[in-house]
């Protein structure tokens, strides 16, 4: 792909980051993502794993799981609420993608973040080393291959 291009998807993908990370309490759908772009849903799909490295699905939930995490400082606000906040519907969803994302509970990483002790093996996340567009190395497998039983 020729500079410009990526130049131009990225700024797109940019764009899209910001408008989801405002609107994280909103139901998403690729579609409607991909409507913030003006482009299809199979080209936001292509779009995301080549500069993402993952489906948009994934992205969008790293996106809420990082955002969570940085709520999760603000001890005036409760987990529950840091859930609702990211639009995360299902708290055992919530605590388990945090744990598979993090290596720690919500409440932990919390009370690391809290304490200012690394006593767990996952090291507190820099928030200012982080991408605008999301996580960009892949997410656990237990993350990107685990299928909702309904």
């Amino acid at each position: 792909m020729p500079r410009t291009d990526r130049v131009l998807v990225n700024r797109r993908l940019l764009a899209l980051a910001r408008t989801v990370e405002n609107n994280l309490a909103r139901t998403w759908t690729v579609p409607e993502m991909a409507g913030v772009l003006g482009i299809s849903a199979g080209q936001l799909r292509r779009v995301v794993k080549q500069h993402a490295g993952a489906t948009p699905r994934l992205w969008l939930r790293n996106l809420r799981l990082e955002r969570a995490a940085d709520l999760l400082a603000d001890p005036s606000l409760r987990i529950k609420e840091i859930q609702s906040l990211v639009g995360i519907a299902d708290a055992s969803h919530f605590a388990r993608d945090f744990r598979d994302r993090f290596g720690t509970s919500p409440s932990e990483y919390r009370w690391q973040g809290l304490d200012g002790e690394a006593t767990l093996s996952t090291p507190r996340r820099d928030p200012a080393n982080r991408s605008p567009l999301g996580p960009i190395a892949p997410a656990p497998a237990t993350l990107q291959h685990r299928r909702h039983r309904r």
